[in-house]
């Protein structure tokens, strides 16, 4: 698995994404991390970023994890039971329990596939255990971050 030296941080507050490639031999697997659709309350099953996953070179491409990397002032159990669901609400991902220090690697279901040239948008979900005023800034830093592996048709 190679990687593309292409990171570009953003506060996911901001209009502007965070956006990472990752890649095997012939395809890649590009990401934006997208602000959550409105302010993360306190309680459970908070909405608290978006990631958007676009496959590129044609090949099908299994997404096996993502990491997120929080700069803003929440840490510890602020958040707990990360997941990961599509837009129409289905869980694709493990439930993590809380973030290792202030990030959080979140295991895809084996069944999470991006077709050719598809792109799919889901939600990162938690348990918000602070305040609103504890802030999230979430970072994608380096093409580590999305582990992908190509498909292999047999």
């Amino acid at each position: 698995e190679s990687s593309v030296p292409v990171t570009i941080t953003s506060d996911s507050t901001t209009s502007s994404p965070s956006s990472i490639g990752a890649s095997t031999d012939q395809s890649s697997v590009s990401a934006e991390l997208l602000p959550p659709l409105g302010t993360v309350w306190y309680g459970s099953r908070q909405m608290v970023a978006r990631v958007s996953l676009t496959g590129e070179g044609g090949k099908d491409q299994r997404v096996i994890a993502v990491t997120l990397h929080n700069r803003g002032s929440s840490s510890g159990n602020d958040l707990q039971n990360f997941y990961l669901e599509t837009t129409n609400g289905v869980r694709v991902s493990d439930i993590i329990p809380a973030m290792d220090n202030r990030s959080v690697r979140i295991p895809l279901d084996a069944s999470f596939v991006l077709s050719g040239r598809e792109t799919k948008l889901l939600n990162v979900r938690a348990d918000k255990r602070s305040s609103v005023r504890r802030t999230l800034r979430w970072e994608l830093e380096e093409s580590s971050d999305v582990e992908v592996q190509e498909v292999r048709v047999r």
